[in-house]
């Protein structure tokens, strides 16, 4: 008798069998933003918000710069081929001015100090301190001492030591003196919203971690740096003889009288150490919404790390709308990214608005036999120009805390701040798929993407 099925019909009924109770794999993985769920014709609509009373945001439009310079209050006018003939009083005076220095209260006035710095810079024996830059600003407490302690007071030493034996002296190049940011200070300041408390101690540390950590990546050095954080202590030194016959052939063919001060530029300016450097001060700890307005609308959760992303696009024909009318379509996502990334990117955006561009460390170099200083010498700064283009990236900001917008500001791919935080928020973006799951289309595009985003961001978003 001839069996029902074949033998290979009874194969086939098997694999049809298991096949009918296999899940399916879902397809969406295979692209780079996938669909978390069935697309629906609308955005969700945003829950209604607590909205608090609100003080008016700052602004962060530009790179802070103090109102007044004390350049010619520091520095007096003094003949600075004078002859040193007392030094024992000008190291006199170097000592009566770090006393003053280390004996200075947060509340103390400056004032006095200052008088101190002019009375020292107008001794003889320390007639070129101008020729070095202006190197210090005296313009808060903690920032004297940092950068007394750090190679100002072995910086005037040398000055005397030069003025006495020009020819075999070393001189010791001077440190940046860093800005320091307080309340007490800057509290008129945008920045001082995002500071602490200045009786609060503890406060601050986190952050201020974090911007250190910032510093010390690659990104923060200046692209002619000559000595990255990797080098040996050997290669260092190989640099700084290399960067000191540079400068010794950048001044051939100079008139005598003026080779001691162009040797000195070369040597201030592009020197080893050239960093970009934040203000010292006590920040918060980032928190709330920060939402991003340039190619793409993005809001970040500074405390979970979650991106709401929103891109509106415009098409030429949709069902939805009359013919030969605009519409857009309007797409939501969601990424999570580092949660510390994005903290540093944050801190970062607005710290950055006071740091130093260009700051030097103390370095000790020889002066060579055939530099001569004359009484005409003047410090000529060097500046490093670099082409702009029309294709720079930017985006406007805005800072929620509690429901209230406390900031704002934009950037452009033109100052070394800028680029860094362009930086961290491409380190805090990479790898990351935004994954849509809303999109519709309508006549109209949104009248501000970024406080559309924010809205439906802050009343979805899940809390810390």
């Amino acid at each position: 008798m001839r069996p029902l099925f074949a033998s290979s019909s009874l194969v086939a009924l098997v694999a049809l069998a298991r096949c009918a109770r296999a899940p399916v794999a879902p397809r969406a993985l295979e692209y780079p933003i996938s669909t978390a769920t069935p697309l629906p014709r609308s955005l969700p609509a945003a829950r209604p918000l607590v909205r608090p009373a609100c003080a008016t945001p700052v602004a962060f439009e530009h790179s802070f710069s103090p109102q007044t310079s004390l350049y010619g209050e520091l520095y007096p006018d003094v003949e600075r081929d004078a002859v040193c003939t007392q030094p024992a009083e000008a190291r006199a005076r170097i000592a009566r001015l770090g006393h003053a220095i280390a004996s200075l209260g947060p509340a103390d006035s400056l004032v006095p100090v200052r008088r101190l710095v002019r009375s020292a810079f107008a001794h003889p024996c320390l007639a070129l301190a101008d020729l070095f830059g202006f190197s210090i600003r005296a313009d808060s407490a903690d920032g004297l001492r940092t950068w007394w302690n750090s190679g100002g007071h072995a910086w005037l030493r040398s000055l005397v030591d030069f003025s006495i034996h020009p020819a075999r002296a070393r001189i010791t190049l001077p440190p940046t003196e860093r800005r320091h940011l307080s309340h007490r200070a800057f509290g008129r300041e945008p920045i001082a919203r995002f500071l602490c408390p200045d009786e609060d101690p503890l406060c601050g540390a986190a952050a201020a971690a974090r911007l250190r950590r910032v510093e010390s990546l690659p990104i923060a050095r200046d692209p002619f740096d000559l000595a990255p954080a990797s080098a040996t202590p050997e290669a260092l030194t190989e640099a700084a003889r290399l960067k000191a016959e540079s400068c010794l052939y950048a001044i051939e063919g100079t008139p005598r009288r003026d080779r001691f001060s162009e040797w000195l530029s070369c040597m201030r300016d592009n020197r080893l150490s050239r960093r970009f450097r934040f203000a010292v001060g006590a920040y918060r700890e980032p928190s709330g919404w920060l939402v991003l307005d340039g190619r793409f609308t993005t809001a970040l959760s500074l405390d979970t790390g979650i991106a709401y992303q929103q891109t509106v696009t415009p098409l030429e024909h949709s069902p939805l709308v009359a013919e030969n009318t605009a519409a857009y379509r309007t797409t939501l996502a969601r990424m999570a990214l580092d949660p510390e990334r994005v903290r540093d990117f944050a801190i970062a955006l607005v710290a950055g608005y006071y740091g130093e561009t260009d700051t030097h460390d103390a370095a000790q170099v020889t002066v060579p036999p055939n530099v001569t200083r004359h009484r005409s010498d003047s410090y000529r700064s060097q500046s490093m120009l670099s082409e702009s283009s029309s294709h720079a990236p930017w985006f406007r900001w805005r800072w929620h805390t509690h429901g209230c917008e406390i900031a704002r500001g934009s950037l452009t791919d033109e100052h070394a701040h800028h680029r860094l935080v362009f930086d961290l928020l491409r380190a805090a973006l990479r790898g990351r798929e935004p994954v849509v799951f809303a999109q519709h289309t309508s006549a109209l595009a949104p009248e501000d993407s970024a406080n559309t985003v924010y809205e439906w961001a802050a009343s979805h978003g899940t809390p810390r």
